[in-house]
């Protein structure tokens, strides 16, 4: 499988497969890449063959790509549906909590002044 994937890195132009050769080379000596072990190489041959590759079906590429180009119309129209996100709510909740402690406790600021007041 390695192989297969380093075949595939081949097909990329020049300067870019040499850019990805030092960088692979500087992981392998840096130890922050490790080598891959010969032992894991049938392993890795025999889960790509009992798993195989999932091709999408027509319709559904067909669906995706009606989504996506209504979608990038509506983006392009200036039309963003966006969903309420839940912490908006909390944050409105608390919010108001918030002001309604306050005049509360304005209200009963005015009116134990005024009490106080009128009894002197």
């Amino acid at each position: 499988m390695t192989a297969r994937v380093e075949r595939s890195f081949r097909q990329f132009p020049e300067p870019l497969t040499d850019w990805i050769d030092r960088l692979t080379y500087r992981l392998h000596t840096g130890r922050i890449l490790q080598k891959p072990d010969a032992v894991l190489e049938p392993l890795e041959d025999a889960m790509q063959a009992a798993l195989p590759l999932v091709e999408p079906s027509d319709s559904f590429r067909e669906g995706l790509r009606k989504n996506l180009s209504f979608a990038a119309q509506r983006k392009m129209a200036g039309l963003v549906i966006e969903y309420p996100k839940p912490f908006r709510e909390g944050i409105l909740i608390g919010v108001s909590v918030g002001i309604m402690v306050a005049a509360i406790a304005t209200l009963v600021m005015v009116l134990r002044s005024h009490l106080t007041s009128s009894e002197s």
